[in-house]
Parts: C-alpha cells; sequence; structure tokens
C-alpha cells in the first residue's frame, strides 16, 4: 500500500472540538436568563408611567360620569326630547359641543368639557 507509511498528524486544535458544546451551553445559559429577567422584572409603582396612567384613567372615569350623566338628564333641559342624547364634539378645540352636522354622518372632534360642567 503506498500511502500507508505516512506518519500519524495530530489535529492542530484538539481542544476546539470539545469546547462547541461548552459555548453553546454557555449562549443558551445567557439567553434563557435575560428572557426570565425580562419576564419576572420588578414593576417601580412609583415611576412616571404609573402615575400618568392612574391620572388618565381618573380622567376618563369622569368623562364617563360627565357623558352619561348629560345623557341621563338630556330630557330635563328638552321636555320634547327623551333621555339618552349625547352632546356633539368640540371641533374648534374651545370645550363647548359645535353643530353635529348632518344626520348620520360622523364628525370627529374632542370632548366638550364645559358644555359636560354646566
Amino acid at each position: 500500500m503506498p500511502g500507508h507509511n505516512l506518519p500519524y498528524v495530530r489535529h492542530p486544535h484538539p481542544r476546539r472540538q470539545r469546547q462547541r458544546g461548552v459555548a453553546l451551553l454557555l449562549v443558551l445559559f445567557v439567553v434563557i436568563t435575560l428572557g426570565l429577567a425580562f419576564f419576572f422584572r420588578p414593576t417601580d409603582t412609583s415611576s412616571a408611567n404609573s402615575v400618568r396612567e392612574r391620572l388618565t384613567e381618573d380622567s376618563l372615569a369622569q368623562a364617563k360620569d360627565a357623558l352619561i350623566g348629560f345623557a341621563a338628564t338630556y330630557r330635563d333641559t328638552h321636555p320634547n326630547q327623551v333621555f339618552g342624547y349625547l352632546p356633539c364634539t368640540d371641533t374648534d378645540n374651545d370645550g363647548v359641543a359645535d353643530t353635529c352636522g348632518l344626520k348620520d354622518v360622523s364628525l370627529a372632534g374632542r370632548l366638550p368639557w364645559k358644555t359636560l360642567a354646566s
């Protein structure tokens, strides 16, 4: 056999093959640790976001109560009408309900807070 007399050649980096599994385990450990840290991070209840969310919830609750009160008492101020009417939107940003426009046509605007306060 002509090629049989070749000397034995050692692999130049024998440790590299053993470390591949360790590196993969290390990467997997880091990814899992970061994932768990992200999902179980403590929430700071005194942060600016939670304060802002609480103020927003309070404002929306006030707006809801004002709209329900307006609809429930509409007939008291408009004797020939039924309960349940809501104010038109505020389209010029002055806080007062503006003319609603045409029947069955949607109109975008803001909450008429001055109209609801009276």
